[in-house]
């Protein structure tokens, strides 16, 4: 659920909103919602309702910690951004072209990206097989077969003879 500065306001209370600087972040599209003064535990916990309400989280980073919150008055800004991956793929710049999606959250085309870049396409992601050859021998006590790398029988418990 995207939103715009305008909605968040509408669900915090006005004091709540006095506490709080309201910042966008336009390259990674999502607001910015900073501490002013400290909040307390009341507050912060309705702000943190509100912000997950909306798809949001918050962010522990010391002094810079904030709440983030995906941002839908973006969305021009989202048809520059995979138009930019688009031309960066055909510069073969893929690493750079996966980055700009990861910023859209398409990680499946992000991953899509890298693994062109690396060279490896769809058909090769299939699963090695590896198969192990075991030679079997009698045992010395039973006669029953037992793997050559084993030091007792499966079938009587004996020891093996070297």
């Amino acid at each position: 659920m995207n939103q715009t500065i305008e909605s968040l306001k509408k669900d915090l209370s006005p004091e709540i909103d006095s506490m709080l600087a309201y910042e966008e972040d336009r390259q990674n599209l999502l607001i910015r919602i900073k501490p002013t003064v400290f909040l307390g535990v009341s507050n912060f916990t309705k702000i943190a309702t509100v912000v997950r309400k909306y798809g949001g989280k918050y962010v522990s980073k010391g002094k810079n910690s904030h709440f983030a919150v995906p941002c839908s008055q973006f969305e021009e800004n989202k048809e520059v951004l995979l138009h930019k991956a688009g031309n960066l793929e055909l510069a073969a710049r893929y690493e750079d072209a996966a980055q700009v999606y990861e910023k859209l959250r398409m990680y499946e085309k992000a991953g899509e990206t890298r693994r062109k870049g690396m060279g490896i396409s769809n058909a090769m992601k299939e699963k090695e097989t590896i198969i192990k050859e075991v030679v079997m021998i009698p045992c010395a006590y039973c006669g029953g077969l037992m793997p050559q790398t084993s030091v007792f029988c499966p079938d009587c418990g004996a020891r093996r003879k070297a």
